[in-house]
């Protein structure tokens, strides 16, 4: 099909490289940023990610760890909707041996501390580079960027959803309050932002 003028998406495709889209349970150990499942997760209940969490696995031949590579993010605000319809198992990758390793907030750092701390100021500096011909209407994008704000504050508690599912994604997890003022919350966010001055 010969695309229309005018500006269009694209992504990076992964070349000249071992790539899979599903590895066994025991490779898991093999994927050198397996971590990143914990910030990905975070992203995709912030943006209510309606779909399973999408993976490519990839490594060049002479190298012995593989790396994921998180794709397809088409059903963020759940697709062309633009909503948000939270439901615990949304998200998520398939394989929970890749959450084994949380164990409490921490490992979600930083990425959910940087969800948390989102202003509008930056939402807004990223939709200035998102044209018109993608999105319509600015309210539509406006109130879409509104509620990414809001959402900032509910991530934990989406997580924390998770977690309490009958999947039991997090085996090793010691998870304290959700209500974002434990002492291990505070503890963490000390660590990640620096103090003024």
């Amino acid at each position: 099909m010969v695309p229309t003028a005018g500006l269009h998406f694209g992504s990076r495709f992964i070349v000249d490289e071992e790539v899979h889209d599903w590895l066994p349970s025991s490779w898991i150990g093999n994927i050198k940023n397996v971590k990143e499942f914990a910030g990905i997760l975070a992203f995709d209940k912030w943006t209510g990610n309606a779909d399973g969490r999408q993976v490519v696995f990839h490594k060049k031949r002479s190298q012995r760890k593989y790396r994921a590579a998180f794709i397809d993010f088409g059903y963020c605000f759940n697709a062309a909707e633009w909503n948000f319809l939270d439901s615990p198992l949304r998200g998520a990758y398939a394989r929970q041996e890749v959450y084994a390793h949380i164990e409490s907030w921490s490992d979600f750092e930083p990425w959910l501390s940087r969800i948390e701390r989102c202003s509008t100021a930056i939402l807004q500096s990223i939709a200035r580079d998102i044209p018109i011909e993608w999105y319509g209407e600015r309210h539509d994008l406006d109130f879409l960027l509104d509620s990414l704000f809001e959402r900032c504050r509910t991530v934990r508690r989406l997580i924390d959803d998770f977690r309490n599912s009958p999947r039991n994604p997090f085996p090793n997890c010691k998870l304290g309050s959700v209500a974002g003022t434990s002492s291990e919350h505070i503890r963490d966010l000390a660590a990640i932002i620096p103090a003024p001055g």
